[in-house]
């Protein structure tokens, strides 16, 4: 296979199946991509291919983290639990983005909830696709900075799901999950609403906005808040 010869210069990786009606029912190729085969890799974008995530977990070089399996494949089932433990090796990421990943998530109240958290500093963008309990066990168990702009996509949530993702986004958007969690989050000014696509957001400042100039002043100051949920949830 192409990758199972060291290549110690190649710093980005995108793979993608040029037609996924192929992999219908089918689990993708997997990946064994590492540190010992890769060690300058930075960038990793991947489309219906999966990738073994313990030698992932070495890759600590990795900034941009990208999986996507279209919703009729069949990936081989991880558990939540082995992708933060995967994470927790990737220190430096900037941008993490699942969509499909199909997960066993983690049994509820297993006594170890502290063991599961992993830390991402870096973390400027998480974007999450798929059933909703796997999302919110995600987002429990992910420490970031509250600017992180959090993009939570769940194309076919239902009435039962809607309730156990609520209170992760509450987490979020109190800080009680994130690196500079605060007793209580502080904010000046807080938007809802809806864009140009839709997409319903919530957006927080930690500074008072001038809203006499509104659409200058969303677009020019960086919230301390961003979550984006798209119309089809």
């Amino acid at each position: 296979f192409l990758l199972s010869a060291p290549a110690p210069c190649m710093k980005e990786l995108s793979l993608n199946t040029s037609n996924m009606l192929t992999c219908i029912g089918r689990s993708p190729p997997i990946l064994s991509i590492n540190h010992s085969l890769h060690p300058g890799i930075e960038k990793l974008d991947l489309s219906a291919y999966s990738v073994l995530w313990q030698g992932l977990a070495t890759c600590h070089t990795l900034r941009h983290f990208s999986i996507d399996y279209a919703p009729f494949m069949r990936p081989t089932i991880n558990t939540v639990a082995e992708v933060l433990v995967s994470l927790r090796g990737l220190p430096l990421l900037e941008t993490l983005k699942m969509s499909n990943v199909m997960l066993s998530p983690l049994p509820p109240n297993d006594g170890d909830d502290a063991g599961h958290v992993v830390t991402l500093p870096n973390l400027q963008r998480l974007s999450l696709c798929g059933d909703a309990t796997t999302i919110s066990s995600l987002l429990d168990n992910i420490r970031h900075p509250r600017s992180t702009h959090l993009e939570l996509d769940q194309s076919h949530i239902g009435d039962t799901e809607l309730p156990r993702i609520l209170p992760s986004i509450q987490l979020k958007l109190s800080g009680g999950s994130t690196v500079d969690s605060l007793p209580y989050a502080t904010f000046k000014t807080l938007v809802f609403g809806l864009d140009f696509k839709l997409s319903f957001l919530i957006r927080g400042w930690s500074t008072a906005l001038d809203m006499e100039n509104e659409e200058e002043a969303l677009d020019r100051e960086i919230p301390d808040f961003h979550l984006e949920l798209p119309r089809w949830s």
